[in-house]
């Protein structure tokens, strides 16, 4: 997975510099972040069957037989109105991507075929429905690692594992994950009511693509549902009344927008975070259930310095300004990665 991702950023990088040659690198990876992270999104979804199947592979297909007198691109565009509409999330909402994007043909054929049937020959189909989230944080570690180079015409990917390293990116197994989040938050919300649960406020604040907020959502989920399936009831919250063998996306929503909070220094980390988080609500759902959109995480999820407040240095974060929901106290549980150092060597 790691390598295609590698091979999608590489052809739409190259592609866009050709045609937009007053962009910076860095706005040139933003644009391709963003389109990668749409795409895995609706192969997500398709593969979830919450959408048409094939459905990206058809768009392909029609410009081949000639079916439309659109190009790939156009057809793309309409398709993210669609998902913005539909899912309501931040990840399609109009931007840079819209305002300077513009990719051939042939380069978007490539990608989106390889998002079904990968780069290699001979490769197994993709089942973006049975990738485990803490794999892609895995293969997203490492993939934040390669740095767009750009020279006035071209521009190649490095891998640089000093970015990793002075922005502190470090992926932490799924087993130690767990270990921290049931020993901080499983025993944080012993004897909570349902209302109570709800109002609890849980912060990564050096998140990375989310390994631990979707954990910790999960945590959070679990103790709810363990809660309604004994018959409790919320008095505040009237969609925590009723229980129907699971929770619904409604629920669930209430819950991530309620209770699950993050801050990353890397800008693309903070998208990914999102985006591993809606795939996360989306599980078990079908095209059926899936009728309420989806919530946003520009209030939750957020980019910045989390140590600096000062504005005079870049990205400092002030506190009271990105989280005005948050009251006096603070969070409730801060949970992160740990630091990997002998204590005999502070």
């Amino acid at each position: 997975i790691l390598a295609d991702l590698l091979q999608y950023r590489e052809w739409l990088s190259k592609d866009l510099k050709d045609k937009r040659m007053h962009l910076t690198d860095l706005q040139i990876d933003e644009i391709v972040q963003i389109l990668i992270d749409r795409l895995i999104f609706m192969r997500s979804v398709e593969d979830r069957g919450l959408e048409e199947k094939e459905f990206l592979l058809k768009k392909v297909d029609d410009i081949q037989k000639g079916r439309t007198d659109k190009n790939l691109w156009t057809l793309l565009t309409i398709q993210f109105k669609i998902f913005d509409k539909e899912y309501n999330s931040k990840l399609f909402s109009k931007g840079l991507l819209e305002k300077e994007g513009f990719f051939d043909d042939k380069t978007l054929m490539k990608v989106i075929k390889g998002l079904y049937d990968g780069t290699q020959d001979h490769q197994e189909r993709y089942m973006y429905d049975e990738i485990p989230i803490d794999l892609l944080g895995r293969i997203y570690e490492q993939y934040l690692g390669v740095v767009l180079r750009g020279t006035e015409k071209r521009v190649k990917l490095d891998l640089l594992s000093g970015k990793r390293k002075s922005m502190g990116i470090y992926y932490t197994p799924s087993y130690i994950v767990k270990y921290i989040v049931r020993n901080t938050i499983g025993e944080y919300t012993k004897n909570k009511s349902i209302d109570e649960l709800l109002n609890v406020k849980i912060l990564d604040c050096a998140c990375g693509s989310g390994s631990f907020l979707i954990e910790a959502f999960q945590e959070v989920c679990d103790v709810i549902e363990d809660r309604l399936k004994k018959g409790e009831k919320s008095a505040k919250w009237n969609s925590f009344n009723s229980y129907n063998n699971r929770l619904s996306l409604g629920q669930k929503a209430t819950i991530l927008t309620n209770c699950i909070f993050g801050v990353d220094l890397d800008e693309k980390a903070v998208e990914l975070a999102q985006l591993n988080l809606l795939l996360k609500v989306l599980e078990e759902e079908t095209r059926e259930t899936r009728r309420r959109v989806l919530p946003s995480m520009k209030d939750n999820i957020m980019n910045g310095n989390s140590l600096i407040s000062d504005s005079n240095y870049e990205k400092a974060f002030n506190w009271n300004a990105q989280f005005p929901s948050i009251k006096e106290g603070g969070f409730d549980v801060v949970i992160g990665n740990p630091p990997y150092i002998r204590a005999e060597s502070l």
